[in-house]
């Protein structure tokens, strides 16, 4: 009885794990997205301030 409910709890805490892990990818993926929008903004104001 004791261990199904260990188990349950492991279970759970991998689910749990699992989606939060999910979640911190998809932030860093859209982060890196984002900072590849600002370099290609950077890049372009420094072509007009270098013009």
């Amino acid at each position: 009885m004791m261990d199904q409910g260990l188990n349950v709890a492991s279970g759970e805490a991998g689910f749990i794990g699992s989606h939060l892990g999910g979640a911190f990818l998809a932030a860093a993926r859209r982060a890196v997205a984002m900072d590849k929008v600002a370099l290609d903004n950077i890049a372009d104001a420094a072509k007009d301030w270098f013009r």
